[in-house]
């Protein structure tokens, strides 16, 4: 510690895991860097690994930029590895961070920019979204639906993490639920229900993936396609963003590794 005064008070490190409440934990950093020489901080990586989030004014990463360009190095940890490594119960990826004012780290090498952000990520972002065609608590049903979470996904359950809605036919089209389900609407049941078949697509599911590692479900990153009419398969929507063979070999391996780590765990815990 530096000196004494309560204002302007120094520390040569700060070691510190803050509570995570949405930007809460930002804005206890953005504060510390004032009274720190060097920070190491653990919380959780979203805000630096969201591939949609330099697109968006608001979010965390724009709006705490000044503390993004004072990190020195970070390591970026996947939940499962946080909680087989330290015993922990992480719901999403963390980062492991060290901050200074002679920071000098390229974050935009913490984006996997492959294939997939490339040519679907990119156009996502100029497309009409499902966030677009419903309000968050407001639910209709007298018309055909399909009705939508705001969250999905538990804890270390990937292959939940990896789905927009349950395929579970009981739940897309029931009438329960609290104030934080919606219901989109269709003029007919045909395209009521090939809007809820193309959630199920592998390429949809790998989508879902790509974008974040939370339960929260980023809706306004889903992409509504003009006509519904037509079942959306696999094969449509690879043409449609222009997918090779190659590429779709990758995400029908990642789908099918999800799910078969899936059904191992249902077998264990049936033994």
């Amino acid at each position: 510690m530096k000196n004494t005064n309560a204002h302007t008070s120094r520390f040569d490190i700060a070691i510190c895991n803050p509570p995570y409440c949405r930007k809460l934990h930002l804005e206890i950093l953005d504060e510390l860097v004032l009274h720190c020489d060097e920070i190491v901080n653990i919380s959780p990586s979203d805000w630096l690994t969201n591939k949609t989030s330099r697109f968006r004014k608001k979010s965390k990463i724009n709006t705490f930029k000044n503390l993004a360009i004072k990190i020195d190095d970070v390591l970026v940890m996947s939940r499962e590895q946080m909680n087989k490594d330290f015993g922990m119960l992480a719901w999403t990826d963390l980062a492991i961070s060290k901050f200074n004012n002679k920071a000098s780290f390229d974050l935009d090498s913490l984006i996997i920019k492959d294939f997939f952000y490339e040519k679907v990520i990119l156009k996502v972002l100029r497309m009409d979204a499902v966030f677009n065609h419903f309000i968050e608590g407001y639910r209709n049903f007298d018309t055909p639906y399909v009705t939508l979470p705001v969250f999905r996904g538990n804890v270390g359950n990937e292959k939940e993490c990896s789905e927009w809605i349950c395929p579970k036919r009981e739940f897309a089209f029931s009438r329960n639920g609290g104030i934080r389900k919606a219901t989109i609407n269709f003029k007919t049941e045909e395209e009521a229900e090939n809007f809820f078949l193309s959630l199920q697509t592998k390429f949809m599911r790998f989508l879902r993936t790509r974008l974040d590692s939370s339960m929260g479900i980023s809706w306004n990153y889903c992409p509504y396609m003009k006509d519904y009419t037509q079942p959306w398969t696999d094969e449509r929507f690879c043409d449609y963003f222009g997918i090779t063979d190659e590429e779709k070999k990758v995400i029908e391996e990642t789908i099918n590794k999800i799910d078969n780590k899936d059904l191992q765990k249902e077998r264990v815990v049936s033994e």
